[in-house]
């Protein structure tokens, strides 16, 4: 999911690039409890990458109910 040469966040602990895109969606329709929403808005802050592929997943949703 990460473009190579770019480092896997771990933060806040637990809370990897992995586990943060899986739960993206969720995150936008305002739908995880919520300790996991901060916990994805604490890595956001954090990672270099997940941003990106959040602005993308927003584009995507938005084309989608258009």
């Amino acid at each position: 999911m990460k473009d190579e040469g770019t480092a896997m966040v771990d933060y806040p602990p637990g809370w990897t690039c992995e586990r943060t895109l899986l739960r993206l969606e969720y995150y936008l329709l305002g739908t995880l409890p919520r300790e996991e929403s901060l916990a994805i808005a604490e890595h956001l802050e954090a990672c270099e990458g997940c941003p990106m592929h959040l602005e993308l997943h927003r584009l995507t949703v938005t084309t989608r109910r258009g």
